[in-house]
């Protein structure tokens, strides 16, 4: 299950909130940065193709914007207000209080309490994606929601916030650096033991699997939000 598919499931049988997706097809609400250096500020640009399209999300009604990604959580936080101008800088601006994450979201209004988890054994491990926790300053809040799901037992990395190597396109651009980046975080993956990796970042969890993969570790990576759907659909009737 994508992680986009999971979190408007998971927030569906809730039964507490409606969800309005952006489109059917997925949507990238990211920024461009120039030189080749991701959250190069002063010379980010939005891209224009997107500019139409982050308009249009801007006009849709609600009450919160939660995403699954961190990179777009941080544009629409952070870049968006800074980067448009005029009357769409000042939407953007409103739109910063709406934006959250997921596990932010479900912490913060007490959506991921213990009564709603069913068990789930396995033994899980997290890493903590870059954009999320240093770009929108969610760190805790998926370690206590795993922490919740009865049978989860959570082996804690080394270093759980250490960057993986993914940083978007930079894993393609940049494929020897990435490598050099992403070895660590694979060998600490493995000192955990751990059966399943769990990231708040679905370009980390490429990242994770393709060098999990090349370790010849089996170790499963999901993003939280679809083991927290899993958890849920585990639960006894």
């Amino acid at each position: 299950m994508a992680a986009s598919q999971a979190i408007a499931e998971f927030i569906k049988a809730l039964g507490k909130e409606k969800v309005l997706t952006d489109r059917e097809d997925l949507l990238c609400y990211s920024y461009d940065a120039t030189p080749d250096v991701p959250g190069a500020l002063p010379e980010a640009v939005v891209m224009p193709e997107n500019t139409a399209e982050v308009v249009q999300v801007m006009k849709i009604a609600s009450e919160y914007r939660v995403t699954v990604c961190p990179t777009c959580g941080e544009a629409f936080l952070h870049y968006y207000p800074a980067l448009l101008t005029g009357e769409t800088r000042e939407k953007a601006r409103a739109l910063v209080k709406k934006t959250m994450d997921i596990t932010d979201f479900l912490v913060k209004y007490n959506l991921g309490v213990p009564e709603v988890w069913g068990p789930v054994p396995d033994k899980i491990t997290y890493h903590s994606p870059c954009h999320l926790d240093r770009g929108m300053g969610v760190f805790k809040q998926p370690l206590e929601l795993i922490k919740q799901v009865p049978g989860a037992v959570l082996l804690p990395l080394r270093e759980p916030a250490a960057c993986c190597g993914g940083a978007g396109a930079f894993s393609f651009t940049n494929r020897e650096l990435s490598a050099m980046v992403l070895n660590p975080k694979v060998a600490d993956i493995r000192q955990t033991g751990a059966q399943t990796v769990l990231t708040g970042c679905s370009a980390c969890r490429m990242q994770l699997a393709e060098g999990l993969a090349r370790a010849g570790l089996a170790a499963e990576v999901l993003h939280t939000v679809e083991f927290l759907a899993r958890a849920r659909k585990e639960k006894p009737s």
